[in-house]
């Protein structure tokens, strides 16, 4: 303890515990809810740091975890010290009133920020952003951005989401929802044993302190993204400034003692994001740095000690104490207008000039939402005078229709920003629909000018026409699909089936053969695919060994009548792997299928892949910009003579890159269409491709179905299996 610093005769003297009508001495009966000008002042400096680290420095700051400690600290300050006074708090009524003073400026800056978002953002980030919109308004956007695996720290500007910073208003939202009934709950106990609530609350935090403290060490440890936005990782800073309310009312600071920890708390505050590693600790133990500098300033502010005469000089400055107001809406605008700027210019870090009107710009803002939101609504809440039986909530005709009014905008704003991105699919699905498709891609003219490639961005972003999306029956007993299994067309009795093995890039490829499935009755199209699984691991005991020993299987008991496989790893810079050599002989395996069985084997060469995305570069600098333009794989020597392995095994090697990247140059876009959806996955440009091949000549390949050859499943061949890694 500060050498100074006191405690009331009450706990200084080990006073027994009992009921809370206990004599002036035991109670401590300077628990007010007064205003403090010291918390007013505190905030206001935490949320400027707040907005000049996002905007200059691009790192936490720490003054998100003080506003976590003073929202506690305020609710149990309060709640407690009606409690003593003999009210029982009542959860229902004080969730809706809470929530009634916070929902205004929130809804009408959802609302806003997703109207921005359509007139600003690339249309392929607009369903992420609805997404996101909902769950800000739900105070669940801490959930969210936990199962989208963001990292606090590491995201550019430009893709980072618009409404990422109510992660903190989300816990928040859901500690006003917890805390009401836990403050209750010991109210009651209270009353039944007769031991007093501040005693028994003291309990109870402390135990909340210690495990989500203790939680929070070991997440972040584990996984620090994560731990950032877990809720019972944060629990320990409510329970952090509950604790402080608890405790405050028993302290006695002198007044130089107080001013010493009120500026020992700024210093703290303020330094926080400069000294700490904020990138690999917060919420753990570095966290304690912002609690403990806010609550050197809260405990001797807010003590019993303090008299009027301690005017505060920094804290209480007017210009403080007028922005404070503001500081609530200014939270909610500044981070929206920051990531709207980066999307518009590309800039991530603004330079002093810009970042000031940044600033300005995000202060209108908030005044503008504050004045016309949250005060007017604040107003009239107060003139609520509820006359209604105990047992219903006490909140009046004003608040309620001040609430309702609230989740209909914000729902409403939700609900239509989703009518408007559906008619804009639907605008781009008609574009696909009605586009010379057959002209277009590889049997586009060099010289042919198209508008917009297709498909169009929006689409795009949902990354469609990738391939079979049924999940595969058990077709035979004792083998399970392994990995990603899909099926397309009759499953039933089908006259032909194309079974297709690998990884992502097949399934890509498999779009193709369903263009050509889809013109010919009863046909199957099967994909097995594992991700990253290429032939060099079979054999190697992984997943993706799994998959081709399944596939083995599955193509010895079934025998498709052809059998697709990628014959090569494709690489940004270098040559393709080959699975030949030393690496497991992709020929052996081809001439094991072609022995023993009525399949037909196609080899496919890898697409090119690239150090881009090749889509993004697009959408940020245009089609045909040399940034987004790549040269097609290197020559390798060594090709020719794997494709004669291969096709002396009797497959069938096929080569798609020179349509890919015509005249041996990749680009985003091939006559009209959209060729890349990443660094190295195809869109529906592979389905198209199709069409440069005769449907007739696919379709009488296989004259003889499985029985072509005369063999079947029986015969007493080396199994596939067997040789499935040369």
């Amino acid at each position: 303890m500060v050498e100074g610093m006191q405690l009331s005769p009450s706990l200084r003297g080990g006073a027994a515990p009992h009921a809370d009508h206990t004599t002036a001495e035991e109670t401590p009966t300077v628990a007010t809810t007064r205003f403090v000008p010291e918390i007013q002042g505190l905030r206001t400096i935490a949320l400027l740091l707040v907005a000049t680290f996002h905007i200059w420095i691009g790192r936490v700051s720490g003054g998100v975890d003080i506003f976590l400690l003073i929202s506690a600290y305020l609710l149990t300050r309060s709640l407690t010290t009606q409690a003593e006074r003999g009210k029982l708090t009542r959860p229902i009524t004080f969730i809706l009133k809470k929530f009634t003073r916070l929902l205004p400026a929130a809804v009408l800056t959802i609302a806003l920020t997703l109207l921005a978002g359509f007139l600003i953002l690339d249309s392929r980030f607009w369903n992420t952003m609805m997404a996101q919109g909902l769950a800000a308004l739900t105070y669940t956007m801490n959930f969210w951005l936990q199962g989208a695996q963001v990292d606090y720290y590491a995201q550019s500007r430009s893709d980072a989401s618009l409404f990422q910073h109510f992660w903190s208003l989300a816990i928040q939202g859901q500690v006003f929802l917890l805390w009401p009934v836990l403050h209750l709950l010991a109210e009651v106990a209270s009353r039944i044993t007769k031991i007093r609530v501040r005693w028994i609350l003291m309990a109870g935090f402390s135990i909340a302190f210690l495990g989500s403290f203790l939680y929070a060490l070991r997440l972040t440890d584990f996984n620090q993204p994560y731990a950032y936005f877990s809720t019972p990782a944060r629990l320990w800073e409510f329970a952090a400034g509950s604790l402080l309310a608890l405790i405050v009312p028993y302290l006695r600071i002198p007044r130089r003692v107080a001013t010493v920890l009120i500026w020992l708390g700024i210093a703290g505050a303020v330094s926080c994001g400069f000294v700490l590693p904020v990138q690999s600790s917060f919420p753990g133990v570095a966290t304690l740095w912002p609690i403990i500098s806010a609550a050197l300033v809260i405990a001797p502010a807010d003590a019993p000690s303090r008299t009027a005469e301690d005017q505060p000089w920094l804290l209480g400055h007017p210009i403080l104490q007028r922005i404070g107001g503001y500081t609530y809406a200014l939270y909610l605008t500044h981070w929206p207008v920051l990531i709207l700027h980066a999307a518009l210019t590309g800039v991530d870090r603004p330079d002093a000039l810009r970042g000031a009107l940044l600033l300005v710009i995000s202060a209108v803002a908030a005044i503008v939402i504050t004045e016309v939101a949250d005060k007017p609504v604040a107003r009239l809440a107060r003139l609520d005078r509820p006359a209604l039986p105990a047992w219903l909530p006490q909140i009046g005709w004003r608040r309620t229709v001040a609430l309702a009014a609230c989740l209909a905008l914000g729902f409403g704003a939700i609900g239509s920003s989703h009518n408007y991105y559906e008619s804009f699919r639907e605008g781009e699905f008609a574009a696909v629909a009605n586009a010379p498709l057959y002209e277009m891609g590889p049997q586009a003219p060099d010289d042919a000018l198209f508008e917009d490639p297709i498909p169009g961005r929006l689409i795009m972003s949902e990354q469609l026409f990738t391939g079979p999306s049924t999940l595969c029956p058990d077709p035979i007993q004792g083998f399970v699909p392994l990995g990603l299994c899909n099926t397309w067309g009759d499953t039933e009795r089908p006259d032909r089936e194309i079974y297709i093995i690998g990884n992502s890039h097949s399934v890509t490829y498999s779009s193709m053969f369903m263009e050509i499935a889809e013109q010919q009755p009863n046909w199957l199209v099967t994909t097995q695919a594992y991700p990253g699984c290429t032939f060099l691991e079979a054999g190697s005991g992984s997943a993706c060994d799994d998959v081709f020993t399944g596939s083995a299987q599955y193509i010895e008991q079934t025998q498709p009548d052809l059998v697709v496989v990628l014959g090569s790893f494709s690489s940004e810079e270098g040559p393709d792997q080959l699975f030949t050599g030393s690496n497991p002989h992709l020929a052996d395996w081809v001439r094991t299928v072609e022995d023993t069985t009525t399949s037909e084997v196609i080899v496919l060469r890898d697409v090119p892949r690239f150090d881009v995305n090749m889509f993004e570069c697009a959408s940020t600098y245009g089609y045909e910009a040399p940034e987004c333009v790549k040269p097609t794989s290197v020559d390798q020597p060594e090709l020719e003579e794997y494709v004669d392995e291969i096709e002396a095994a009797g497959g069938t090697w096929v080569d798609f890159n020179d349509v890919i990247c015509r005249h041996d140059v990749c680009r985003p876009s091939n006559g009209g269409l959209v060729t890349y959806y990443d660094s190295n996955h195809l869109t529906v440009f592979s389905r198209d491709r199709s069409r440069s091949a005769s449907p007739k000549r696919c379709a009488t390949r296989f004259p003889g179905g499985r029985e072509k050859r005369g063999l079947d499943s029986s015969q007493d061949a080396p199994r596939l299996s067997s040789v499935r890694h040369g």
